[in-house]
């Protein structure tokens, strides 16, 4: 488990999260975040 994991914005387009994240980093897992404070859901491949 990572310690401080790259999140998400909530209202992240598709597409741009396909050329911003998965292209470009080497996870296949992000949280998604509405604001600090929890997750509100994880997005995989």
């Amino acid at each position: 488990m990572t310690l401080k994991p790259e999140t998400l914005p909530a209202d992240l387009k598709l597409q741009k999260l396909v050329d911003g994240y998965f292209f470009n980093c080497n996870y296949q897992s992000f949280p998604a975040m509405e604001d600090q404070a929890k997750p509100n859901y994880n997005v995989s491949v």
